[in-house]
């Protein structure tokens, strides 16, 4: 009803305007319109660091009136400056850079002149490996390429599958059914199986760790590893060796006298699985802190045996605060007998999330809070620091990014994040976002 009636008011004012006799009024000439910038477009949104970038100029040009263009950047080369593209090459670096354009144009005597400048967004170069709205957690990258990734079926009670998705937005593959849960993939160097942590019911009191073929299977083709028991009520964040068999995972003392967490050890080389887990630390050493050590993560293989020489692990002390507060990042001996005297303490009262160790041990990535917001971003500091003010970050721009993972070669590095894929240019809305999903860096700088 509204739209008719804005239609005969319409009709009604301009019946008044020409009149109602029967005298024909003709109105000529079409008027003489400015033409108007409206936006710049990118070829890519934000632009990526050091690498040519196409920016087109989005005019509104009613008379098609012949434009002249001009183009500038304050910062890195710009060529084609007359066209209506030009070819932007940003500075090597992250950050926000002005880019202006110009254009010109003339009708009679009648001349226009209209400018914009843009605050072009500059970033690494990101690459988004799942694109939908289920939120994922558990990235693990495959050695050689691809990424295996936890997905909840219900947020609400927890229920999950692992996925594998071996290209950029290609089609995920389901690898587990017939589990409640499925968490916390990790793939051999070899590609014959993954480990995972399941709970085959809702009501299980804790999970269990599984290995299944890379190409996946059902609950009863699983094999365990390690079932939950008396002795392990907690197990949790297993890791294969980088290229071994060995498996590192985070448990409660398999000593029930002692509280406490620790990191375990299993081989897991497909042929035996009986073998106990043993645990990585002895008993004195937890029991004289007291704390709990989680998330491990392989380091190097520095006597060229084949297997990493240590772990990396985050320590929470319970008893020190009233509150669960970060004790350290510790490195563990991984020695096959397990049962080391002593711990390395690096960065103490480091609060971070889940390091991860290169594999050729030189550098850390976590993640880390941004100050005054829930959101984090990626950070990465050398091995060999000992001031956690000597990280630079990974990832910029309005996002939460989590869980950052490196390739087995240590070229990328894989996270969790809830970021969109344009932002910097035109804004970023918050409808934008959409669960979250896979992605990976591979250009970053290094401290």
């Amino acid at each position: 009803m509204r739209l008719h009636r804005g239609l005969w008011v319409g009709a009604c004012l301009l019946l008044a305007v020409v009149g109602c006799g029967n005298k024909k009024k003709v109105i000529t000439g079409t008027g003489t319109y400015s033409p108007v910038l409206t936006g710049i477009a990118s070829s890519s949104e934000p632009a990526v660091r050091g690498t040519a970038t196409q920016l087109t100029a989005q005019v509104t040009n009613v008379n098609n009136l012949p434009l002249i263009y001009h183009w500038s950047a304050a910062a890195g080369p710009i060529t084609d400056t007359t066209n209506a593209t030009a070819t932007w090459i940003p500075p090597n670096s992250v950050g926000f850079y002005d880019v202006t354009v110009s254009i010109q144009a003339q009708e009679g005597t009648a001349h226009f002149f209209k400018t914009m400048t843009v605050h072009m967004a500059v970033d690494n170069q990101f690459t988004r490996w799942t694109q939908t709205e289920t939120s994922k957690f558990d990235e693990a990258p495959i050695p050689s390429g691809g990424a295996l990734f936890s997905e909840f079926r219900n947020v609400a009670t927890g229920a999950s599958d692992i996925f594998h998705v071996d290209t950029p937005l290609g089609p995920p593959m389901q690898l587990t059914t017939g589990f409640f849960s499925a968490t916390s993939p990790s793939v051999r160097a070899d590609r014959v199986d993954f480990a995972f942590t399941g709970k085959l019911q809702q009501s299980d009191a804790g999970q269990s760790l599984y290995l299944l073929p890379l190409g996946g299977g059902d609950a009863s083709s699983a094999r365990i590893v390690t079932r939950r028991s008396s002795k392990q009520t907690y197990i949790g964040s297993p890791r294969f060796d980088w290229g071994g068999t060995r498996l590192a995972y985070a448990s409660d003392s398999t000593n029930k006298d002692l509280f406490g967490s620790i990191v375990a050890l299993q081989s897991c080389d497909g042929a035996f699985l009986g073998i106990n887990p043993v645990q990585m630390l002895a008993d004195s050493v937890i029991f004289a802190s007291f704390a709990s050590y989680t998330n491990p993560s392989w380091g190097p293989d520095v006597n060229g045996d084949g297997m990493a020489d240590s772990v990396m692990s985050i320590a929470y002390d319970f008893f020190n605060s009233p509150v669960q507060s970060i004790n350290a990042v510790y490195v563990l001996p991984a020695v096959n007998g397990g049962n080391a005297q002593s711990s390395e303490p690096w960065l103490s009262g480091a609060n971070i999330g889940v390091p991860d160790w290169s594999p050729d041990g030189r550098y850390v990535v976590f993640a880390r809070k941004n100050t005054g917001s829930n959101e984090r971003d990626i950070w990465i500091i050398r091995r060999a620091s000992a001031n956690l003010s000597d990280a630079i970050r990974v990832t910029f721009g309005p996002a939460d990014d989590s869980q950052p993972r490196f390739s087995a070669d240590g070229s990328s590095i894989f996270f969790m994040s809830n970021r969109v894929d344009h932002y910097g240019l035109n804004g970023i809305y918050g409808t934008e976002r959409r669960g979250t999903n896979v992605w990976s860096v591979a250009h970053f700088d290094k401290p």
